[in-house]
């Protein structure tokens, strides 16, 4: 089967019994050492639980970044 083939195919994991729309491929993505032989690997970007705590903690990083530019601004401003 070619790459581009299985582009708006539908594939399941039996493991989780979860299934998404194949939305994109990429040849040869290395993922673990570049040693071991590349193998097939699905990226799932669905919501999840736990996704929830890097989204709070990309937030605070977010908020963090954004106090620390306006302090830099408001300090050189009054240079």
């Amino acid at each position: 089967m070619e790459l581009d083939e299985v582009l708006g195919m539908e594939v399941r994991n039996s493991q989780t019994e979860r299934s998404g729309t194949v939305i994109g491929v990429v040849e040869d993505f290395p993922y673990r050492s570049m040693h071991q032989t590349i193998e097939p690997l699905a990226i799932n970007a669905r919501p999840h639980p736990t996704d929830r705590l890097c989204e709070t903690a990309y937030r605070e990083l977010i908020n963090t970044f954004s106090i620390l530019r306006k302090s830099v601004e408001r300090g050189v401003s009054k240079r």
